[in-house]
């Protein structure tokens, strides 16, 4: 049998690797690609240059495991989905990691946690707007409040992860670990072009030989007990486990096995 493939999707649009692989104790990470994704500016792009940075280093049928946080966690389900689609991929595994596919629930969820901490009424208001006429302009407004706030980021860790969270904040300060402008021309694209998740791709899922393990934090503010739902709803054969942590579960608990 062939050997077993490990790549890592990181967590999301102008984003890249770089967290994990300065953060994470090499013992604990056997990773043969970190896919770090190319501005693109939109999802169906980030999609497919995922997917063929698989392809150019996967034998045909080869055994997979994917690995993604966040929204490259949605980047994963969609590439593993074209992989299958093209015949590419049989023995698979699908690590997902502090990941809500129901994205308008997710930011909303976010604003709101963050309006709580800050006595933000007006963050409320804009949080309850955008889940009600999820637009691009409606998104925009969303996050210049939130990110209104120098310190929004400290809520994507739990309390008890104080030094993993300076660690991360000081690695933020010597590179920069987000191009802000890539993220919202995909995201803006995505509430532009109404991008759920395809009920194939979970019903592919459901239908295949593919293993899912869906990670999720207790303290993550992008996520609540309706993400764990969800998830179980679409895809009841996967293996839901909640750990202690904020948005980062595999910084927090230094592993990428759960």
């Amino acid at each position: 049998m062939s050997e077993l493939k490990q790549f890592f999707i990181h967590w999301g649009p102008g984003g890249h690797s770089l967290p994990e692989r300065t953060l994470l104790p090499p013992s604990t990470v056997n990773i043969n690609q970190w896919i770090d994704l190319e501005p693109s500016g939109c999802l169906t792009n980030l999609v497919r240059q995922a997917a063929e940075k698989i392809k150019n280093e996967l034998n045909q049928n080869q055994p997979l495991r994917l690995i993604g946080h966040s929204f490259g966690a949605r980047v994963a389900l969609e590439a593993w989905f074209e992989l299958k689609k093209i015949g590419f991929i049989d023995q698979c595994e699908l690590t997902l990691l502090a990941h809500d596919f129901n994205l308008v629930r997710s930011y909303a969820h976010l604003a709101i946690k963050l309006s709580e901490i800050k006595s933000d009424s007006q963050l409320q208001d804009i949080a309850a707007l955008f889940s009600k006429s999820p637009t691009s302009e409606h998104f925009v407004h969303l996050v210049g409040e939130i990110t209104k706030y120098p310190d929004f980021m400290s809520i994507y860790f739990s309390k008890q992860s104080a030094t993993i969270m300076q660690s991360f904040f000081d690695l933020a300060a010597k590179t920069s670990l987000l191009d802000f402008n890539e993220l919202m021309q995909v995201m803006n694209h995505y509430f532009d072009q109404k991008l759920s998740l395809s009920e194939n791709i979970f019903h592919e899922i459901t239908n295949s030989q593919t293993r899912v393990q869906i990670i999720l934090g207790r303290n993550d503010p992008f996520t609540s007990e309706e993400t764990g739902q969800d998830w179980k709803a679409h895809l009841p054969q996967a293996s839901l486990k909640w750990v202690e942590t904020g948005h980062f579960p595999h910084l927090e608990l230094g592993t990428l096995t759960f």
